[in-house]
């Protein structure tokens, strides 16, 4: 692989120094990463202005002047930040409040510690947005923080205090001291739950933007659902079919026997994480759903994983049958959308947050190195000069 070269064109322009408000930066590089998860190789350019990309990428004509505030990364590709749906970076304590397993108006930005040293880590390799997620030992463990790991006072912060709604079927949730004790009983206790916030929506004047619960019921809130068996993935489909709930389904074991009812509700699946220890049943997961039609995301799950775990699942589920394109996509957009901010990151396309980062090479091959990440289009981090070359 050969090792990309980095110029800076305009003389005292350096990575580290953001860019006036109103000002055009303009970014070179031999290939890059479309909102399809496809890699498009040859040189283009893309501008960022007061935070947000200009527009997507576009080829460079041979012979084209070099404009001013253009940062060159010969041989590079452009992708865009990646995302970590579910993840526990930044964690002052646990996610979850034991003492009632149903905490629908909670949120983890209560527990944010924005100095948290692993968050620096995630942010140079590569992640630049992630949801902060509660744990799986509530049924319905509250709202899902999204956060970036690089803010403009160098810090990382909470973009979204409010976003999807966590819920949870793993055997964490069954607890002595406290109701449910059973899988059973955790299955008719949501039910009732959702039933009854359903109830109100229906018969409710206005909404109440804090409810989080009753806005779920209805489907004007996403949830986030940890099924970890096949049996709860029928409960979670089933719940969805009745009550039009918008419902992302973390799964990866009995992916053998779900992809097909995965793939017939066009859902979306969280897998992973997936790392070099995990079962050949779990590497093949991404592949057999996203065959079957669901769009599939890979968890990293930082920071109890490397820094570079994303990378490293998406790597090895397309090894195991994930379309490449789908691979990355997976790590990109789908874990955008699963947190519902498609609209801000997860691809480099006009009106986007300017979140990217340059690689040395497809960001699948594991020996591509992170060369430089960017955050609302200001420098994040820049990987040391023998790292470059």
């Amino acid at each position: 692989m050969t090792a990309p070269r980095v110029c800076w064109i305009i003389a005292g322009f350096a990575l580290g120094a953001v860019v006036a408000r109103g000002d055009t930066l303009r970014i070179t590089a031999d290939g890059w990463i479309d909102p399809t998860g496809k890699l498009v190789k040859g040189p283009v350019a893309v501008e960022v202005a007061d935070g947000y990309f200009k527009a997507a990428p576009a080829p460079i004509e041979p012979g084209s002047p070099v404009a001013d505030k253009t940062t060159t990364y010969e041989g590079a590709i452009l992708c865009p930040g990646l995302v970590d749906v579910s993840a526990a970076l930044g964690a002052l304590s646990q996610l979850t409040e034991d003492a009632d397993s149903f905490q629908p108006d909670l949120t983890t930005r209560d527990a944010f510690d924005r100095f948290g040293p692993r968050l620096h880590r995630a942010l140079e390799a590569g992640v630049t947005t992630f949801g902060l997620a509660p744990d799986d030992q509530n049924v319905i463990g509250g709202r899902i923080a999204v956060c970036k790991t690089f803010g403009e006072d160098g810090k990382p912060r909470v973009i979204d205090a409010y976003g999807p709604l966590k819920l949870s079927l793993s055997p964490a949730v069954f607890q002595r001291d406290r109701a449910p004790t059973s899988r059973s009983g955790a299955l008719g206790m949501l039910t009732h739950a959702v039933d009854g916030a359903h109830h109100k929506a229906t018969t409710a004047q206005d909404d109440d933007p804090k409810d989080a619960l009753m806005l779920f019921s209805y489907g004007a809130l996403q949830g986030v659902i940890s099924a970890p068996s096949a049996a709860d993935v029928l409960y979670a489909l089933d719940l969805q079919s009745r009550y039009g709930l918008k419902l992302v389904i973390a799964h990866t074991m009995d992916a053998f026997e779900t992809a097909d009812l995965l793939g017939k509700a066009e859902a979306t699946v969280i897998v992973g994480p997936l790392t070099w220890s995990s079962t050949e049943r779990e590497q093949r997961a991404p592949g057999l759903l996203s065959k079957a039609g669901a769009d599939v995301v890979v968890a990293g799950g930082l920071p109890l994983a490397p820094a570079n775990a994303l990378r490293i699942g998406a790597s090895l589920a397309s090894r195991c049958g994930l379309e490449l394109n789908a691979a990355r996509r997976a790590i990109t957009i789908e874990p955008a959308r699963a947190l519902r901010i498609d609209d801000r990151v997860g691809s480099i396309q006009g009106g986007r947050s300017a979140d990217f980062v340059v690689f040395s090479g497809d960001p699948l091959d594991l020996r591509s190195r992170v060369l430089a990440v960017y955050v609302d289009g200001a420098p994040a981090f820049v990987a040391p000069k023998q790292d470059v070359e």
